[in-house]
């Protein structure tokens, strides 16, 4: 093959690698668009599906993800929907700075908040998406379960959603994990919960994700470290 043939295909194969860079992150734009679109609703069950779609995406690219996703509000100057990624970009931070182990549940989660006996307010882990062949969803999790407990231990928390992912994290492979859950369901406003619970036993995979504690200050310093990453006007 002569040397114009090689510099020829050489030119091609960098013409379609580069297209190719660029059809990736032309999707993840648009993954990040639709989601934003989704939050900005006033449906709620919309901007629940949009939030577990930002967290689906950072999956692989959570640094990616909440970048786009901070740049997109910056530009709108739309302080609603910067109130509504608020939480997302926290799970984003779990994902890309405290998840040492770079694998899933295949859970999307949020919380659900309700009003306790004595008008506190109570958050609690929720299952927003599940994939089908997760080993949660083979254990009889289903999507919109509310997570009340874990091996005896509440999760009644604003950091519950991190703190289950963190206990899978910490367990064996191979021990036994109880889960007390309450479903819910859509009602004409909100999530309606339905009181019944019901408990789900499995034995931990090798697959979970391991989540550390965030040091003070550590969540400001990534969102200012993303923020620098802004195209110059």
């Amino acid at each position: 093959m002569n040397t114009s043939r090689i510099k020829a295909l050489l030119s091609l194969i960098f013409l379609i690698t580069t297209n190719l860079m660029f059809a990736e992150k032309e999707t993840l734009e648009t993954q990040v668009a639709r989601a934003l679109e989704k939050i900005i609703s006033e449906n709620f069950q919309e901007r629940q599906e949009g939030q577990a779609l930002l967290i689906e995406a950072g999956q692989s690219e959570a640094r990616e993800v909440a970048r786009l996703a901070l740049l997109t509000v910056s530009e709108s100057g739309d302080p609603e929907l910067r109130v509504r990624i608020r939480n997302v970009l926290k799970d984003l931070f779990r994902l890309d700075v405290l998840t040492t182990k770079k694998v899933t549940l295949g859970v999307s989660w949020r919380w659900y908040v309700e009003e306790g006996d004595h008008s506190e307010i109570q958050s609690w882990p929720m299952v927003v998406l599940l994939k089908k062949d997760s080993l949660l969803a083979k254990a009889g999790l289903q999507s919109h379960d509310v997570i009340r407990s874990f091996n005896g231990q509440s999760l009644n928390s604003l950091e519950g959603v991190e703190e289950c992912q963190r206990l899978f994290g910490l367990l064996p492979e191979g021990e036994e994990i109880v889960l007390i859950v309450t479903g819910s369901k859509m009602g004409s406003k909100n999530l309606v919960e339905l009181k019944k619970e019901r408990e789900i036993k499995l034995s931990n995979g090798a697959h979970q994700s391991e989540v550390r504690k965030a040091r003070a200050g550590e969540y400001e310093e990534w969102l200012a470290d993303l923020k620098e990453e802004f195209p110059d006007e």
